[in-house]
């Protein structure tokens, strides 16, 4: 006979208890017997709370798409930059995947690579060509979250303790490495009539990298933008005294026709740093207001 078709049932098991449950404070016997509907409504319920404990325990989506952040695809076979056909696989600097966030919306992976020609960009507004992935992985967004969390990479631009700046991040804001940068304030500092003489150049040759305006530099590192101005000003006269161009013309993009047509103290040791800081005067004519 069918369960259903009982007139009488064991009160047993879950049922039991959901309908000791009910009557409560009275008591249930041991051998109690339910009737149909007693037992029907009992089993109901017990049905009803599995599948609303089902409901609540579900693991949560394995992804969620973000609306205004996109990622870089998970694979260390090649560049992350798409189209990208260079050979070389370097690990993307910690610097440069913060910079990339925060100045493009695009989280570049872990265990994404890049080559040496993109390595050592500075602007990255190209990659807004091309089409990213927003849907985000659980790992990815705590990896993205902890990365924007870190302190902004400017701050870590202290030029009067070069030691303390990784030597990717120094030459990604200034162009250079810190052996030229020092090689170069050792040339010029006779001619630096400022206090900050580190901070001066350093200021100058991120002008000179960026392109940015002095109002994005003065906030960059924290000074007025009139400072930014004297700082720029004193810079560049000193570089000037020392490396003197015949001419400069805003057409001229190629680094061939800079030195090609450059005066260069021939005194001065080494000759490629002499004609990196001519190529950067030449560049800065172009930059610095």
């Amino acid at each position: 006979m069918s369960l259903h078709r009982r007139r009488t049932h064991v009160a047993s098991g879950p049922v039991r208890d959901e309908v000791a449950a009910r009557i409560y404070p009275n008591e249930l016997p041991e051998h109690a017997l339910l009737c149909s509907n007693c037992w029907t409504r009992a089993h109901e319920n017990i049905e009803m709370e599995q599948e609303v404990v089902q409901f609540d325990i579900q693991p949560p989506s394995a992804s969620i798409t973000l609306d205004g952040f996109t990622h870089t695809t998970q694979t260390s076979t090649h560049c992350f930059v798409p189209a990208c056909n260079n050979v070389e696989r370097n690990r993307v600097p910690e610097y440069l995947r913060r910079i990339i966030l925060k100045s493009e919306k695009i989280f570049v992976t872990e265990n994404a690579r890049v080559c040496n020609e993109h390595k050592c960009l500075y602007n990255w507004e190209f990659l807004d060509q091309h089409q990213f992935s927003n849907t985000f992985t659980k790992n990815e967004i705590e990896s993205m979250l902890k990365l924007s969390i870190q302190d902004n990479e400017i701050n870590q631009l202290d030029f009067n303790n070069m030691s303390s700046i990784d030597e990717g991040l120094f030459k990604f804001w200034t162009g250079i490495t810190k052996d030229n940068f020092i090689n170069i304030l050792n040339v010029i500092s006779p001619a630096l009539t400022c206090k900050n003489q580190k901070i001066a150049l350093g200021i100058y040759l991120v002008k000179a990298r960026t392109g940015d305006s002095h109002e994005r530099i003065a906030s960059l590192f924290h000074l007025t933008k009139s400072s930014i101005t004297r700082l720029l000003r004193v810079a560049k006269e000193a570089l000037l005294r020392y490396y003197e161009l015949l001419y400069t013309s805003i057409k001229c993009h190629c680094q061939y026709d800079i030195f090609s047509r450059t005066a260069v103290p021939i005194h001065l040791d080494p000759p490629c740093l002499i004609l990196c800081c001519v190529a950067l005067l030449d560049q800065v004519n172009l930059n610095v207001q």
